[in-house]
């Protein structure tokens, strides 16, 4: 265990660096939050310098080192050394967290640190072929020839800070899980925290209590389904004996439940992050969720207190399209979402501006403010341009992968939406009831005293005017988040998946954000609402009850972490190289992986056999990031949106393993420069008239461990 707790705390120093070299961007942009952007310095660095290396086209460490002289300059002309001085403990303790987050999650990766299972085989293999790539779009370790047709930037993130801390992949990959566990919970806590600090009228202790509130609800949290049918549903078994006591809950079950529960022709997928984080799959939506949570912070810190509303400086522009460039490359689903969430965050402050306008200089003010939508429509297409421009080179290089919109064909029952949304709705009521008694009193107040009314400011106006800011923000983000919910009902993306799976997809990616945000207006609310009631038993009493709807989701994790990690014990700690299982288990494999990364230079093609989506095949490719002539089916049936040149690639395969013919199997060999074959136990088991005196007369044999074998061509 020691030997990798120096790894972790190696990746934890050079993280720290990062974040320390981009703290005066984070406090400029972040001004108005009382830590400045303390912990999103870490992810606006992370980004950028992945960013510049992506863009060269190389990994190396000389432009961190770069950056040094530029991080000394912006501390010289900014206060951000006072800031480190006068905010020492929420520095700390900011700090501490994350650092604690990312050790417990080391720990726990620790426990089961196979990357193995669901699409990790796809995720590792991404970063493999990074890393040894010579250009951007990677070549796809799947579809030897062509480039990787998915969104991959988080992975490249991954390849980045493994090259950077010079730390194995095989390690890295779980460190890298561990990082974005750490930063999701701290990134969420900020922005919780901050949402209810623009205010200014609560303590730093209920800050910090809604902030953790929000953060934990994300990364550990679940839906009700755990609850009900984790708890609720064995208690009742056993108190009527009418099913055996030693029933197991199975935790995935509360991501698979419309359509599977019971069994229908809709199957759906409803994850959420604290089921990612224990299944440790690196892929688009878990390695966004630190990008969108900061892109979040940057929005709703255009509300600066003591600065004029309508006003939006250029490098909260640029960022912003940077951000949203980073979300299109890793996880483009959210890039439309959050445009959508730009939107209407915008338009509600520049509405908010015009307000303020209208109640410093009157209906006869000589000036006229400007139309919001007009100016909402402006600063919106700036940054949508912005974000093309930055995503330009991966766009060049991109092929679409989905066929359109279309209409759904099935609808959720009402009580499944109240199983998987049942205490996120709760809360939303809870604080609507709140807005409307508060606002409804405070415009009655204004009447009484008089104030007069400005009839060209329309109810909007006169709503937006008696609501306060944060209100009206986290209103924002529950309103956006119900929309999420509300399109899969209506509408979904097509793509490769049909019959029963038309809408999964969609239904995945919407409201996998809905439950962000849900988590960010969850610890606001409870913090916000009891606080504004005058009666203390009120207080206490609601305080009680939005509590009890906060350990109900709780309740998740510690059966999906009984699931898959079994134990907290230390004697089942297993370190964090990810790859020990195919030592163990497959130890010819292993050789074959081992010599193959210490001998072979570049990324010339292998042929291994091909196999079906979540399958034992292409192991070799997914641990060398050496691409075959095709890998698992389904997948590149996705990304390449045709299903014929996989089948094609497939039946080729075969014919080079199992065909007599000498011509046909160099000329395949020719077309896809296949320069090592592999001959293994996958390829005895797949190809039943494996031809091997054939596939050792195209070349040497250079590795041979027990009945597996390493072929070059023409060696």
């Amino acid at each position: 265990m020691l030997g990798y707790m120096i790894f972790v705390i190696k990746w934890w120093l050079y993280i720290l660096l990062i974040g320390i070299l981009f703290l005066p961007v984070a406090q400029k942009v972040l001004c108005c939050f009382f830590d400045r952007g303390y912990g999103f310095s870490k992810i606006i660095g992370i980004l950028t310098l992945s960013y510049s290396s992506w863009l060269l086209s190389i990994h190396s460490i000389i432009l961190p080192l770069a950056l040094i002289p530029a991080a000394l300059l912006a501390y010289k002309r900014s206060n951000t050394v006072e800031f480190i001085k006068e905010n020492k403990r929420i520095i700390l303790f900011e700090e501490l967290l994350f650092l604690g987050m990312l050790l417990s999650w080391c720990y726990v990766r620790g426990l089961q640190p196979d990357i193995y299972g669901l699409e990790k085989y796809m995720d590792f293999g991404f970063v493999n072929a990074i890393l040894r790539a010579d250009g951007m779009p990677p070549i796809d370790i799947w579809f030897a020839g062509k480039g990787i047709n998915y969104y991959y930037f988080g992975h490249y993130i991954c390849a980045y800070l493994t090259k950077l801390t010079g730390i194995e992949p095989a390690v890295s990959y779980n460190l890298m899980i561990a990082t974005l566990f750490s930063l999701s919970f701290l990134l969420t806590f900020s922005i919780a925290s901050n949402l209810l600090h623009l205010l200014k009228r609560f303590s730093m202790r209920k800050l910090v209590i809604a902030g953790l509130i929000a953060a934990s609800l994300l990364a550990f949290g679940g839906n009700l389904h755990s609850f009900i049918y984790g708890y609720g549903v064995p208690l009742y078994n056993r108190i009527t004996s009418s099913q055996p006591e030693d029933s197991k809950y199975f935790y995935p079950d509360s991501t698979r439940y419309i359509g599977y529960n019971p069994s229908t022709d809709d199957k759906t997928i409803h994850e959420y992050p604290a089921y990612s984080f224990i299944v440790s799959d690196l892929h688009g939506h878990v390695s966004d969720i630190p990008t969108v949570l900061t892109f979040m912070a940057l929005i709703l810190s255009c509300f600066a207190p003591g600065k004029e509303p309508g006003r939006l400086g250029y490098g909260k522009l640029v960022l912003l399209g940077f951000l949203l460039s980073i979300m299109y490359m890793t996880n483009t689903w959210d890039y439309p979402i959050y445009i959508t969430v730009l939107s209407i965050v915008m338009l509600y402050r520049h509405i908010h501006s015009n307000s303020m306008f209208s109640s410093h200089t009157g209906a006869s003010g000589i000036m006229k403010p400007a139309n919001p939508l007009i100016k909402t429509s402006a600063v919106v297409l700036v940054i949508i341009a912005l974000s093309q421009i930055f995503a330009l080179p991966y766009s060049l290089k991109f092929e679409s992968i989905s066929a359109g919109v279309a209409l759904v064909h099935y609808r959720t029952p009402l009580y499944q939406l109240a199983v998987l949304w049942g205490y996120q709705l709760f809360y939303i009521l809870c604080f609507s009831v709140f807005l409307t008694v508060t606002t409804a009193g405070r415009m009655k107040l204004h009447r009484r005293e008089g104030s007069s009314i400005n009839p060209k400011e329309g109810w909007l106006g006169r709503l937006v005017k008696n609501i306060a800011v944060p209100d009206m923000l986290c209103l924002i983000i529950c309103c956006c988040g119900l929309g999420l919910l509300l399109i899969p009902e209506l509408v979904y993306v097509s793509d490769i998946y049909s019959r029963g799976y038309h809408r999964a997809n969609t239904m995945f990616k919407l409201t996998y954000q809905a439950f962000i945000m849900f988590c960010i207006a969850a610890g606001y609310i409870m913090a916000r609402v009891p606080s504004a009631l005058q009666r203390k038993n009120a207080k206490v009493l609601t305080a009680a009850v939005l509590l009890i709807v906060y350990l109900m989701p709780m309740s998740y994790f510690p059966l999906a972490f009984k699931g898959y990690y079994n134990t907290l014990k230390p004697s089942n700690y297993k370190g964090l190289d990810g790859l020990q299982f195919i030592k163990s288990k497959y130890p010819e494999d292993y050789g074959v992986i081992q010599w193959l990364n210490t001998n072979v230079k570049g990324q010339p093609a292998i042929l291994e056999a091909h196999g079906d989506s979540y399958s034992d095949y292409c192991r070799i490719s997914m641990a060398t990031g050496l691409p075959t002539v095709q890998g698992w089916h389904v997948h590149e049936w996705l990304w390449r949106n045709n299903k014929d040149e996989p089948d094609k690639r497939g039946k080729e395969v075969q014919t080079v393993y199992e065909s007599q013919d000498i011509n046909e199997t160099w000329d395949i060999i020719n077309k896809y420069d296949v320069e090592y074959i592999i001959i293994g136990d996958l390829e005895r088991e797949k190809f039943m008239y494996l031809n091997e005196e054939k596939l050792l007369s195209l070349g040497e044999v250079v590795f041979e461990m027990g009945d597996t074998k390493v072929v070059r061509v023409g060696g």
